[in-house]
C-alpha cells in the first residue's frame, strides 16, 4: 500500500524529467513539419491506395529546369506501378517502381514509342535517385525520388509550374511481385485503362532544401492509412529504419516506467 502511495509522486517526477530531456527526434520533426507546413503541399492524386505526389524547388520553378521530387505510393498487390509525364505514354517519361525482393524498390526510368512495354532509354539525361523514405512495409510499397531533367521530354512537351492542372498519366499491373533489381525487368500490359489526371504544381513549390516526403507527408493523403503520417509514417514506409524507430520509443517509456518504479521503491526506504 506504502508503495502504491508513493507511484504517484515518483511518476510525476519522472514526466516533469522528461520533459525537460531534450527529444532529438521529435525536434528534427518539428522543424521539418514547421518548414513544410509553412512552405508547402505536395500535389497528390490519389485514388484506391495508388497515390502519386510531385514537389518542384523553386528553384527549379523560377528557371524551368533542374530537379523534381516525386512519390509513388501503392499496394504490394500490383506487380509494378508507374508514373507517367503527360496525357498519353507516346514518349512521355515514365517512372515504374516494383519489388526488388529485398524489401526495397526499384525504380526504372522508361519511355514507349505507343501501346507496347516501356523500355529504358539508349540516350536520356533524366537521372533518378531514390530518397529516405522508399521501402516496402505493411502491404505498400513506396518511391520517394529526385528526377533531374524531367521537366521536357521527348514528345517536345514540358511541365507547367504555373498551371493548376499539368496532365499526368498513371498505370500498374496486378500480380505477384517481380522481385527483381534490374532496371530493363520485363513488365506485363497495364491491369484496365491507365489513369488520366491533372496536378497542381503551382501549390507544390518548396523553397527549402531537402527531401519533401517526411514526416506528415510521408504518407501522401487520401491512402487508407494516411491518418497514421503523423505518428507512424515511418513504420509504414521505410522498413527496418522505422521499426528501429519504433523500437526505440518504446523502450524509452518502459525504461521511465521501469525508473518510477524504483523511485517509488527507494522512497520507501
Amino acid at each position: 500500500m506504502q508503495l502504491l502511495n508513493y507511484l504517484p509522486v515518483a511518476l510525476l517526477a519522472y514526466a516533469t524529467g522528461v520533459a525537460a530531456v531534450p527529444d532529438h527526434d521529435s525536434g528534427d520533426n518539428s522543424s521539418s513539419t514547421e518548414d513544410s507546413a509553412a512552405d508547402f503541399t505536395p500535389a497528390v492524386n490519389c485514388r484506391n491506395d495508388i497515390c502519386y505526389s510531385a514537389v518542384v524547388p523553386e528553384a527549379t520553378a523560377n528557371s524551368e529546369s533542374g530537379p523534381i521530387w516525386f512519390q509513388i505510393y501503392a499496394p504490394t498487390k500490383f506487380a509494378w506501378v508507374g508514373l507517367g509525364t503527360g496525357t498519353q505514354m507516346a514518349d512521355a517519361n515514365m517512372f515504374i517502381i516494383y519489388q526488388d525482393g529485398n524489401g526495397n524498390v526499384t525504380l526504372s526510368h522508361r519511355q514507349a514509342s505507343g501501346h507496347t512495354m516501356p523500355q529504358v532509354p539508349a540516350d536520356s539525361s533524366v537521372t533518378t535517385t531514390l530518397l529516405p523514405g522508399t521501402g516496402v512495409s505493411d502491404g505498400f510499397m513506396v518511391a520517394n525520388f529526385r528526377c533531374t531533367n524531367c521537366t521536357t521530354w521527348k514528345s517536345g512537351e514540358s511541365l507547367d509550374f504555373t498551371s493548376a492542372g499539368t496532365p499526368m498519366i498513371g498505370a500498374w499491373q496486378e500480380g505477384d511481385p517481380l522481385d527483381s533489381t534490374d532496371v530493363e525487368e520485363k513488365i506485363g500490359q497495364h491491369t484496365g485503362s491507365p489513369r488520366i489526371f491533372s496536378l497542381d504544381l503551382s501549390t507544390a513549390i518548396k523553397s527549402t532544401a531537402g527531401n519533401p516526403f517526411v514526416d506528415q507527408f510521408a504518407v501522401p493523403e487520401g491512402a487508407s492509412n494516411s491518418s497514421s503520417a503523423d505518428g507512424d509514417s515511418g513504420d509504414d514506409t521505410t522498413g527496418g529504419d522505422g521499426e528501429s524507430a519504433g523500437v526505440g520509443k518504446f523502450s524509452l517509456v518502459s525504461g521511465g516506467v521501469a525508473a518510477a518504479i524504483m523511485m517509488g521503491l527507494s522512497l520507501l526506504m
